[in-house]
Parts: structure tokens; sequence; C-alpha cells
């Protein structure tokens, strides 16, 4: 009883996180420290839609010390690396490590493709996520992807919370969701499902 109305409350109420740290990794393709603010106020409004207000501590680095393991291929391995060397000794601080795109090319010395996408640990503290300016296929530069990037760290952070991959309909929590960013303007309905999932997280985390 005391855990439902608990969680009643914490539907209608802004919750705390102690801190959202984005650790900026430059690097090439990387994006600007401008651009980094504006993809998190971007993210803040689906963090909005499950009530979660952070406090964000912006972390710059000039490099990759996972550069090794920096590949579209090996993106648990380099979850791994980063995570064995985030240490916070907050109870609910989260760690998003925002790195460069992947580059790759058809053939050596041809025209450069960027990806991005993102892991996180499910109800861990650490993620991490690539951002990009803009499109780069073949070469090519193309419509902006900030919203994209925006929607990879809200994506990854909630998983962090708990909020498991809804693969129904198009959502946040959709496991291809950058597919849908363009056609819901970079807002992407948050399922009930994903709310309740991360209350939940916050009531376990406050109960233990």
């Amino acid at each position: 009883m005391k855990t439902l109305l608990l969680l009643l409350l914490l539907l209608t109420l802004p919750l705390q996180a102690q801190e959202l740290r984005i650790v900026h990794v430059g690097g090439y393709k990387a994006v600007s420290t401008e651009e980094v603010f504006e993809i998190y106020k971007r993210a803040s409004w689906y963090f909005s839609q499950v009530n979660i207000g952070f406090r964000m501590k912006y972390v710059p680095i000039d490099y990759n010390p996972c550069i090794y393991k920096h590949t579209i291929n090996s993106r648990q391995s380099e979850l791994s690396c980063l995570s064995s060397l985030t240490t916070t000794r907050r109870r609910r601080a989260v760690t998003y490590w925002l790195t460069p795109p992947f580059i790759t090319v058809d053939q050596a010395g041809g025209p450069q493709t960027g990806w991005i996408g993102g892991i996180a640990l499910l109800c861990g503290n650490v993620a991490t996520g690539n951002a990009i300016e803009r499109q780069l296929y073949q070469g090519q530069e193309g419509p902006s992807r900030i919203d994209h990037s925006a929607t990879i760290l809200a994506h990854e952070v909630l998983h962090n919370f708990c909020a498991t991959h809804q693969d129904s309909a198009p959502n946040l929590l959709h496991s291809a969701a950058n597919l849908y960013t363009e056609q819901y303007l970079g807002r992407l309905p948050v399922l009930r499902v994903t709310r309740r999932q991360v209350q939940r997280s916050f009531v376990r985390s406050r109960r233990g």
C-alpha cells in the first residue's frame, strides 16, 4: 500500500535525479560544446514526459579513453570499457558518454559514412551514444542530426532507469527509435508503460 501511494505521488510530482553527467568526448566529427547543450535541451523534453528533472553536469575530454573499442561492431566492449572508468559517489547519478560518430568507408581511401547509435546498462548508471551535427553518407553531408542525437541520449538514459524496448509502435523506447525521429519532428511518443517503468525504478531506489 505504501509503495502504491508513493508511486501515485511520483506520477504527479517532478522527480530529481542527483545528476546527469554528460562526458563530451572529442574526436573526428565530434559535435561542438554548443551542440551538446542543444542536444541535451531537446532530450529534456523526453525527460519531462517521464517526470524527471536532471541537474546536468558538462564534462569535456579531448579524446576517447576507449578509442580502440570505438567501432560500430564493438559497442558492448566500448560500454564495458567506459563503465570501468566511470566513478560516482552520488546515489542516482547517471553518466552519459557522448562520443563522435562511427565512421566507415566502403574501401580504403573511399568516401566516409557516419553512424550513430547508443547502448546502456539497463537499470545501471552508465550509457553511451554517438552524436553528429549533420548526416554523413558516402562523403556527402545531409540534414541536421541534432534531433537524432537527442533521441539517442534520451533513449539510453531511460534504459538506465529500467525502461525496456517497446516495439509495438513508434515511440522513444522502440529499438529503432531513430528511424522515426524525423516523422515525429524530434518528439516521439513516450508510452505509458515506459513512464511506469521509470517511476518504479525511482520507488526502488528510494526504498533501497
